[in-house]
């Protein structure tokens, strides 16, 4: 799934925090190193380059030094920066005159080995104003980055990055224990319907969307159903780009019963639904998508695409308000079953005829459906049709796929849902 822009802000902002520590961790410690190389503790003076055994400033000194003086803990000067001061004789070795060095250091002095004892020396060079410099240095780009870290760190709690992280994993969480739910795509008022909708009918959904308009309606829509004391399944809401692959299945469109893309463009609802066929062709080919349509004439596109259903807001709303003026009576009894709010004990319901279940390969009246649940059968569409078989009579036979249309209480559908395995 494609993060929020603000998530990839913050997780970005963490990389480049992290890289950039670490890279002022190692210059600083090679600085220690090199500089160590350039005054004698390392190299030179009699001391190889190319050796680490004879090294005063190792180089884990040289990074716990860098550690503690960037983190402005300071136990102690463990390489002895605050003093180092080079002295040399002249001795006789072996015959030939030659030259040896001693380094005085409050941590880290050392002399060569012909040394003469109880000769101090004559000054060579006093690296101390160089080792404090840098010292000096160390301090000052610690105590920088110290504080872009604390602003960085601040930023991403006080700019909501830190909540917002915490509901992506949620979020995630979420989906992943989704099985058979429905993927809601898009926003406005139809998404918000379509919505409103799903909270009725208590079914697991996820709302892709970019903006968050849609998940503030939803939300408030929540908080009205609840002040009558009712459950309410709450939505995953996922800001996103539909029409990338890794959002589709960051939602779990492999898992989903159902998408309905309601964007307000038709180029991008048939994106969406070319890549849901694509991505489920194997996972989940049993995918139902519904697609809205600005008008008729886009409806062939969309079912050629992959679309099981296209509707058309604007065409249902104008047969609704014909059908209002013409047969206000009958619209009038409809809205009682399908939209909500108007009575809440009986909906027109539908389900499918499960292969195996006690009604397959019978008829209405062999399986007494309609007796055990007290309804009446009203339609039947069987498996491979387009038209509907209204009013069956007892004799209908009810095979695997058949969908059965009833009105009923939720009690009356559970006992149906039980003899057709739904």
């Amino acid at each position: 799934m494609r993060m929020s822009e603000s998530i990839q802000r913050a997780r970005a902002r963490g990389i480049s925090s992290l890289k950039l520590g670490m890279s002022v961790f190692m210059i600083s410690t090679l600085s220690y190193y090199a500089v160590g190389c350039f005054i004698g503790m390392n190299a030179g003076f009699g001391k190889s380059l190319f050796s680490t055994e004879d090294d005063e400033w190792a180089f884990i000194e040289c990074a716990y030094a860098t550690a503690i003086t960037l983190t402005t803990v300071g136990y102690t000067d463990l390489l002895g920066t605050e003093k180092a001061i080079m002295y040399y004789a002249e001795v006789e070795v072996d015959g030939h005159k030659t030259r040896v060095y001693r380094m005085e250091s409050n941590m880290a002095g050392w002399e060569d080995e012909n040394w003469p004892e109880g000769v101090d020396g004559e000054l060579y060079y006093n690296y101390t104003n160089i080792t404090s410099i840098l010292t000096v240095l160390q301090v000052v780009v610690g105590i920088t980055f110290f504080l872009y870290v604390i602003a960085q760190v601040t930023a991403f709690f006080v700019e909501g990055e830190y909540d917002e992280l915490v509901s992506y994993q949620q979020m995630k969480k979420a989906v992943k224990s989704f099985d058979k739910h429905y993927i809601l795509i898009g926003g406005g008022d139809t998404g918000f319907q379509t919505a409103k909708q799903f909270l009725e009918d208590g079914v697991d959904f996820v709302v892709v969307d970019p903006e968050k308009d849609i998940q503030e309606k939803i939300n408030n829509a929540i908080r009205e159903m609840r002040k009558s004391h009712r459950k309410v399944k709450l939505p995953v809401f996922l800001r996103g780009d539909a029409l990338e692959d890794e959002t589709l299945l960051e939602a779990g469109v492999d898992r989903a019963a159902g998408i309905a893309s309601v964007l307000p463009s038709t180029r991008d609802n048939l994106v969406v639904i070319v890549t849901a066929r694509q991505i489920t062709k194997e996972s989940n080919p049993e995918l139902k998508i519904v697609s809205r349509a600005l008008d008729l004439g886009e409806f062939p596109k969309l079912f050629k695409a992959g679309a099981d259903k296209v509707v058309s807001p604007s065409f249902l709303g104008g047969l609704r308000i014909a059908s209002a003026s013409i047969r206000p009576s009958v619209v009038d009894f409809l809205d009682l079953f399908l939209i909500p709010g108007f009575q809440k004990e009986y909906k027109f319901e539908g389900v499918e005829v499960k292969s195996g279940s006690p009604a397959e390969n019978k008829t209405i009246a062999e399986c007494g459906i309609e007796t055990a649940a007290g309804v009446s059968i009203i339609a039947l569409r069987h498996k491979g049709s387009d038209e509907f078989v209204y009013n069956p009579s007892g004799s209908e036979k009810l095979e695997a796929g058949t969908t059965v249309a009833f009105f009923a209480t939720e009690s009356q559908k559970s006992k149906i849902k039980n003899i057709v395995g739904a």
